[in-house]
């Protein structure tokens, strides 16, 4: 489960076109800290899960860099702990895998993608609008003032592109992100966009594999196999 979720990580921060002058966000740097917090009944136990999430980006969040650590606990189990990071670079992404000591690596841009240039926050308004999602109102979050969408379940906080808080409710287990802290327009020291020093795979060899280890249907499966060829995996 734990290099899928990462993957999907990956494939979330990477759907997106890109020019060299797109912008990701209409501010050119950041760093966010988030509270993780959920829970619900899957398969009939009782679950909750709790962590941490961190985000700096530059470049009009062209180059950024996601970390999170997660402990879900079942009822009846051993809490199980997640550690990942992703990190996004003009395209190209990279997703760490702390348990096997591996980065696995996707060139975004190789996988078809169009190029477009033009102000990605607002393509990304558009899209939520043309798929069903709608804008709710906004809210002020940590002194920044957010628009609020709704879609498919989930509801979104967003300032200035960057999301600040996302709410989830699906099939009775909720999921919440929300920033405790942000700072935007700042100087972000460039080791905090290191990776591990450890080596690099491709992607695409690996993820029918961790699909098959992973417990789901078939046909879920086959849904999981069509989601990741639409982000260029497996072609």
């Amino acid at each position: 489960m734990k290099y899928l979720s990462s993957l999907f990580m990956a494939c979330i921060v990477v759907s997106m076109p890109l020019l060299g002058d797109t912008k990701r966000y209409e501010v050119s740097s950041g760093e966010i800290e988030y509270t993780i917090e959920g829970g619900g009944k899957m398969i009939g136990m009782q679950t909750s899960t709790s962590g941490t999430k961190s985000v700096v980006f530059k470049d009009w969040g062209n180059v950024e860099v996601s970390e999170s650590r997660e402990t879900t606990k079942m009822s009846g189990q051993q809490p199980q702990s997640e550690h990942t990071l992703v990190k996004f670079e003009d395209g190209k992404v990279y997703s760490v895998d702390f348990e096997d000591k591996v980065i696995y690596f996707h060139d975004i841009m190789g996988g078809g993608y169009d190029k477009i240039s033009q102000n990605y926050t607002q393509y990304g308004r558009d899209m939520l609008e043309q798929n069903g999602g709608k804008r709710v109102g906004s809210e002020k979050l940590l002194g920044y003032n957010c628009e609020v969408w709704e879609w498919q379940g989930m509801k979104m906080w967003v300032y200035k592109g960057v999301m600040l808080k996302i709410t989830s409710n699906m099939m009775g287990v909720t999921h919440t992100e929300r920033a405790t802290k942000a700072k935007f327009g700042v100087t972000i020291p460039s080791e905090r966009f290191a990776l591990p020093k450890y080596p690099i795979k491709k992607a695409d060899a690996m993820y029918e594999e961790a699909l098959e280890g992973e417990d789901m249907s078939e046909e879920e499966k086959a849904q999981a196999k069509e989601l990741m060829k639409s982000f260029g995996f497996g072609q």
